[in-house]
């Protein structure tokens, strides 16, 4: 987890405090039985997802954040985008030990599902950017990975069919039974470029029968297809952000996505380049742009008042 913050010196004045935890870098405990992984703060996504999938087990929220990431600054900063199946990274977590200015260490919560009485201090402290404390260790919650997931990508090529499409993917039900409580997609994520109208549609099947996951998504791509997508190559996790931009992320519901989306098209107006991923079951975003224009694009979101709590703390630094 890499950060900063204004702090008062000792004369009272404001100077800026910058603080490294990749040091921090052990994986303390890994248990397929109770299904719970323990690690430091300066683990990496790629670590833990490595280690979990050793033992057939994954955090899927991590799976939409960079390998080079740590646990320390996704859990802090409330990365990793919702979904309908699985929630955000902090949904997953069980417990952490942070240092508190006011009280020193303060650990909370463990392995088990339910373990501590009173409040959710890591609840609490997930997603609040240091402003309780510096997270050191951090308890995840893991479930089985998934049999079968297949995934495929639709590019639309207006921002009528982009945002028609994020109204009716997520929705859409199987043909077969259209008023019932399943979905089609287990999560989609939606992108767009500030350079250009349009963009893409990621979506997630998963499942246990290979034919059945296939049926699923081929009838989710079909759908996709009569709002005016078409299908295009598939790109990895890592791949949808580079490692020169920066990102801000923010955990925000499904129902703020449409009002985001107007005020975002201001920014896309005018002189700044940035991508936007949302994901449309659960809600969730992040902004991604040059380093080069990442001062200008942080102002300019602070100006339009965009609902991304701790948008100037909430940096992801490639070092």
């Amino acid at each position: 987890m890499i950060g900063d913050r204004t702090v008062p010196n000792r004369s009272g004045q404001s100077t800026r405090a910058d603080l490294s935890l990749r040091e921090l870098d052990r994986i303390l405990r890994l248990d397929a039985g109770d299904g719970v992984i323990v690690v430091e703060a300066g683990v990496t996504i790629e670590a833990i997802r490595a280690a979990t999938a050793s033992i057939g087990l994954w955090c899927p929220p991590l799976r939409w954040l960079l390998a080079s990431a740590t646990i320390g600054a996704a859990v802090a900063g409330g990365q990793g985008k919702r979904s309908r199946a699985y929630g955000s990274v902090a949904d997953h977590v069980l417990g952490l030990r942070f240092a508190c200015p006011a009280v020193g260490i303060v650990k909370h919560g463990g392995a088990a599902i339910k373990n501590a009485t009173g409040y959710n201090l890591s609840a609490i402290v997930a997603g609040s950017r240091g402003s309780f404390g510096v997270i050191l260790e951090v308890i995840l919650r893991l479930v089985p990975l998934p049999p079968l997931r297949q995934v495929a990508t639709l590019s639309f090529a207006t921002d009528d069919g982009l945002r028609t499409a994020m109204r009716e993917l997520p929705a859409a039900k199987p043909g077969s039974d259209p008023n019932g409580a399943t979905y089609l997609a287990d999560a989609v994520e939606f992108s767009r470029s500030s350079e250009s109208p349009g963009g893409t549609a990621v979506v997630e099947v998963e499942g246990i029968i290979e034919n059945l996951v296939t049926g699923r998504l081929n009838e989710l791509v079909g759908v996709g297809r009569d709002l005016g997508g078409l299908a295009r190559p598939n790109v990895t996790d890592d791949q949808r952000i580079s490692t020169d931009q920066v990102v801000y992320r923010s955990s925000i519901s499904r129902q703020s996505i449409n009002a985001l989306l107007a005020r975002l098209a201001a920014v896309a107006s005018s002189d700044l380049n940035f991508r936007v991923a949302i994901e449309g079951t659960g809600g969730g975003i992040d902004l991604a742009s040059a380093s080069t224009g990442s001062e200008s694009l942080r102002a300019r979101l602070s100006d339009l008042g965009l609902p991304l709590p701790g948008v100037t703390s909430s940096v992801v630094e490639q070092r």
